[in-house]
């Protein structure tokens, strides 16, 4: 007699945790949060005195507040709600391919923050709330950004609906708090959406055995 297929979340949660994928997709984002961190200390260490400030011509001619700690007051909202829309929609077997291309964005950035070693367009590394290694040093792209931006196109309906709200609303912060460039800040909504392209195309159906309807 055939074992009965648990789709409570305590099953639904199992499920994820025995599955390969999830497991691929853990693996890369811990390697890329420390090859990030490697990198921010190889320019903190090796270039600190070196880096320069590059003109903005949209952040030199717009109000500047200090208001470093919204931007990453703004960012868990993107976490949570996509947290909340993978419980709703017992979106589990996700969860290691959504992993997996959080890990491939933050491969990207930690590239290029090393090729294109330019400084913050103000130094407000002690006035954020999460302060680490890993966003101390490197503009280029913003790991803000491309992380929220993932979070919204993986999430569907009201959830995207809501980290979109959100993901303007840290925009808005990085610009004003002079966070980011502007280079930055659109790059690195391309880079997102470039991984997520890839992942769609050339892992998805891998990861998860099928391509979520609605998807982009």
């Amino acid at each position: 007699m055939k074992r009965k297929k648990r789709d409570d979340l305590g099953g639904r949660l199992i499920n994820m945790l025995r599955s390969k994928y999830f497991y691929y997709g853990l693996v890369l984002l811990l390697v890329s949060i420390i090859l990030n961190t490697l990198a921010s200390w190889f320019l903190l260490n090796g270039y600190s005195d070196k880096l320069v400030v590059v003109y903005d011509l949209i952040l030199d001619n717009i109000l500047y507040l200090d208001v470093a700690y919204l931007y990453d007051i703004f960012i868990i909202p993107c976490f949570i709600l996509l947290a909340v829309y993978i419980l709703h929609r017992k979106a589990e077997y996700r969860v290691g391919y959504f992993l997996f291309l959080f890990g491939l964005f933050l491969i990207i950035r930690a590239f290029f923050i090393l090729t294109n070693p330019i400084a913050n367009p103000l130094e407000t590394y002690d006035k954020q709330i999460f302060k680490s290694t890993m966003f101390a040093i490197g503009a280029f792209p913003s790991g803000h950004v491309g992380l929220c931006f993932l979070c919204l196109l993986f999430a569907r309906g009201i959830y995207r609906n809501i980290i979109t709200i959100s993901f303007i609303a840290m925009v808005i912060a990085l610009f004003v708090a002079r966070g980011h460039y502007t280079m930055d800040i659109f790059a690195s909504i391309i880079f997102a959406y470039a991984v997520y392209y890839f992942g769609k195309i050339y892992l998805e159906k891998k990861f998860t055995g099928k391509i979520a309807k609605g998807s982009l």
